[in-house]
Formats: structure tokens, C-alpha cells, sequence
């Protein structure tokens, strides 16, 4: 049974992005520990959990939601761990390639048509669920028109029933703050700067401040006079990612992060933010953030620990995003 919304059908290509993720060199991985920092894991997508591969977690959200035609980039031998149950194209990743590359190579295997949608979504999201794909798939639905890239963001109040197992950094926006998840929507043929996927990863994913700093370069190359502001709205989202990270020592010093960070997320619209990346991705139409009621949607397996810690909690956490997935049907 096919549960996707208007105007999309079982025929929206999927591609399911599983490749060998790039690491911290061994010095940042040295730096890491000694600063109490997680362990980066490497072939996510393809490691046990819950005596399943992480990847057939996401093959079955798929499936459940009615997607009949999947793509899978990822390397070789990854590719040749995936089960024969589930029916799938593979592409194999070219060794060292990144994301931006591993996207431009999908794109010519997948050829989509001019104007036509592919759902771009990540192979290590064990919890995120067929609701949740429908969800987002309404919110571009009725957006097609306006934007060429959509991306998925589970607002910090979804992801807060979660943070007895993790606590995680937010996006904050003047509308609404929350965790990036493995959910997108692109129109390629309208989407012309691909590379700065690569910028946004080593800045979000990696933690490096050297990648920030090129990427404020960019701004200041490709956005003109939008630049200042886009320079000066992206340190304060920088800074309050740090302030996010106060909040948890608790007492005055808590307290204190807590004010800089409601102040700073009153600076910074999101539509504001979405036009600096549509100029950032050269989105013709444009750029928008789908706010999800699913905390899920934002746990991943970047991290040894955390992977331990969705092991020992699986049950409970399966159980959480069934009651928001519940809680979302009957909203609507």
C-alpha cells in the first residue's frame, strides 16, 4: 500500500546515500578523545543494530511508504552485504569521493528528467519512519513551485523526547530550532552549485573550524551584497551552537548560555537563511526547511557511542517514534 502524498507516486526516485563517510584525520580523532568527544564511526549505513544491518532500517521506511524505485551509492563491497530481499540499483562509490561528488555521479546514473524530484535521504537514519517521509513529502508537495531543494529539520520540541538517550546541538532560526535530518528533496536540474554540500558537512558533521571559515569565504564570494548579513547570521548560529552546549553545565552558567542563545535565535529569520542557501546551492526557485514533528528523523549512527546507546535503547526509542508518528495522523 503506497502512503505518499499528492502529486507524488510510487515511481519518485530514491536515492539512498550509504558511502564511506569522510573521517578526522588521526590527529582530530587523538584531540577528540582527549576533549571526551564521541569516536566517528566509518561505513554506518552497513554496521549491526538490533541484529539487522542500520541500512535496513531505512529500506523498510522506504518500502512501507510504497517507493518502488531505489537507488544505493555506496562502496563495493558495502553494496554486497545489503540482503537480496530488497530490490535496489547499486552504485558503486568511487573510492575518496565526497559528498558532493558521490551526488553529481548519482545524478547521471539516475538521469532525472528536467523539473523532476529524487528524494535524497541517508542510509544511516534507523528511526525515521514511513509517517515521517509522508509528512515532509506534503510539506514540498505544496511547495513544489517555490523551491528546488527541500531539506528536513526535526524541531528541538519532537527531538526533546529523545534527549534522555542524546543531547544534541540545534539549528536555531527566529521560527523554529532543530536537528538536520537524512530527508531531502532535490529538483538537480535547477540546482547548479552541488559542491557546497561539502562545506556544509565538514562544518556540521566534522566540527572543523578551518571548513567554517572557508565556508564564510564563500558566502562572501557567491551571495554579493546578501554577504555581511549572511557572514554575521552565520557566526551567530555558530555561537549559539557553542551557548547550546552551556546550557548543560547547568546552575548560573546554564542560566546565562540559555539567554544568549533565545537572544541570538531571535536574529536570524529562517527565510533569511533559506535564500542564503538557495544563492549558496544556485536553487532557481529556491531553498526551504520542512520543520518535522519527528524527533527521530535527526538520530543517526555517526558515533561508536551512540550506536551503542540506540542498541541498548531500541525498543524504547521504536516505541517513542510510533506515539509521534500516532500524535502526527491524528493532527491531521
Amino acid at each position: 500500500m503506497s502512503l505518499l502524498p499528492q502529486p507524488f507516486t510510487p515511481e519518485l526516485k530514491v536515492l539512498i546515500l550509504a558511502g564511506s563517510n569522510e573521517l578526522p584525520s588521526p590527529r582530530e580523532v587523538e584531540v577528540r578523545a582527549r576533549r571526551g568527544k564521541e569516536t566517528p564511526l566509518e561505513g554506518k549505513a552497513f554496521l549491526r543494530l538490533h541484529g539487522r544491518l542500520v541500512i535496513e532500517y531505512v529500506f523498510d521506511w522506504i518500502r512501507e511508504a510504497g517507493l518502488e524505485q531505489v537507488w544505493v551509492l555506496a562502496p563495493a563491497e558495502c553494496l554486497a552485504l545489503i540482503p537480496e530481499s530488497y530490490a535496489f540499483t547499486p552504485i558503486e562509490q568511487t573510492p575518496g569521493a565526497s559528498l558532493a561528488t558521490n551526488l553529481q555521479k548519482a545524478k547521471g546514473i539516475l538521469q532525472p528528467a528536467d523539473g523532476e524530484p529524487t528524494l535524497v535521504v541517508f542510509g544511516d537514519h534507523p528511526l525515521t519512519t514511513a509517517r515521517a517521509l509522508y509528512d515532509f513529502l506534503s510539506f514540498c508537495g505544496a511547495r513544489l513551485h517555490e523551491a528546488d531543494f527541500f531539506h528536513g529539520l526535526a524541531t528541538t520540541e519532537a527531538y526533546a523526547a529523545f534527549s534522555q538517550y542524546f543531547q544534541r546541538t540545534s539549528v536555531w532560526m527566529r521560527e523554529a530550532s532543530g536537528r538536520a535530518t537524512g530527508l531531502n528533496l532535490v529538483v538537480s536540474s535547477r540546482v547548479h552549485r552541488v559542491p557546497a554540500a561539502d562545506h556544509i558537512y565538514s562544518v556540521r558533521k566534522l566540527e572543523r573550524l578551518g571548513r567554517f571559515l572557508s565556508m564564510l569565504a564563500r558566502q562572501i564570494y557567491l551571495l554579493g551584497g546578501l554577504a555581511p548579513h549572511a557572514v554575521w547570521d552565520s557566526v551567530r548560529m555558530y555561537v549559539a551552537k557553542d551557548f547550546e552546549k552551556g546550557i548543560r553545565r547547568g546552575g548560573w552558567f546554564g542560566r546565562f548560555c540559555q539567554r544568549r542563545v533565545d537572544a541570538l535565535r531571535r536574529r536570524v529569520p529562517m527565510a533569511r537563511l533559506e535564500s542564503y542557501a538557495a544563492r549558496l546551492f544556485g536553487a532557481e526557485r529556491g531553498v526551504r526547511v520542512a520543520p518535522l514533528a519527528h524527533g527521530g528523523t535527526a538520530i543517526d549512527v555517526d558515533f561508536a557511542e551512540e550506536l551503542a546507546v540506540i542498541e541498548e535503547n531500541w525498543g524504547d526509542m521504536v516505541e517513542l517514534t510510533r506515539k509521534q508518528d500516532a500524535e502526527s495522523a491524528a493532527r491531521s
